[in-house]
């Protein structure tokens, strides 16, 4: 069973990938996610350093939507198949948004 927490760092990922240079970041600290502040995990933390703020429960669509194709083009360097997502680093969103694309 996936819990709350891995499926909110699955879309944090989502997220970051929609930024450039997703490869400064080691791929280990990314899967763990872990706490850095009583506020941020590691993602949230980035997001909120590169984006001068980020709040979970006030995501902006806007800071995200040119990202897009490259969030696709980035989320192909890491797993994509569902079944192994919440094992291995990845996300299969940009599968899934390729195909609405199309």
């Amino acid at each position: 069973m996936v819990s709350d927490t891995q499926k909110r760092s699955l879309f944090e990922f989502w997220l970051l990938l929609h930024l450039p240079d997703i490869n400064q970041y080691r791929d280990n600290d990314l899967f763990t996610n872990a706490v850095v502040s009583n506020k941020f995990n590691f993602i949230d933390k980035k997001l909120a350093d590169r984006l001068g703020g980020y709040a979970k429960g006030d995501i902006k669509f806007e800071r995200f939507q040119n990202g897009i194709r490259l969030a696709i083009t980035q989320s192909n360097n890491y797993e994509t198949n569902l079944d192994k997502v919440f094992t291995t680093l990845g996300t299969n969103l940009g599968e899934l948004l390729n195909e609405i694309l199309k």
